[in-house]
């Protein structure tokens, strides 16, 4: 027997992941560019840089619903940030703004500056 996909559900579920992200980041938006998830604890500085060619907004949305990428599942883990809550919890970044074609090239010049800084890549 199959399910029935219910549109309505995972619309939903999109736009509020969305207004999370933009409640941590309200500098993302639908453009492409390159992105960076970073928290600190315990002395430990943990970071990831991603890159999206459509929607930073979507991108960074898709990382509360994933499960296939270390960095979702750590997200999952530590939550994001909330200076009440969760002071513990992932930040977000906008690294910047760039044409899709440029992203690959930028994406690894900012994964190097941010290990170079002494920040854990995952």
């Amino acid at each position: 027997m199959h399910k029935k996909i219910n549109y309505a559900q995972i619309f939903a579920r999109k736009e509020k992941n969305e207004r999370r992200i933009k409640e941590v980041c309200p500098q993302a938006r639908n453009t492409s560019g390159i992105y960076v998830f970073f928290r600190e604890q315990d002395g430990f500085r943990h970071a990831y840089v991603g890159l999206a060619t459509k929607s930073l907004l979507t991108r960074l949305a898709q990382h509360l619903e994933g499960y296939s990428q270390h960095i979702d599942l750590s997200i999952r883990k530590h939550g994001l940030y909330d200076a009440d809550k969760n002071p513990n919890g992932y930040r977000i970044a906008i690294l910047c703004e760039c044409p899709p074609e440029e992203c690959n090239e930028k994406e690894q010049e900012y994964i190097k500056a941010w290990a170079n800084e002494g920040w854990q890549m995952k």
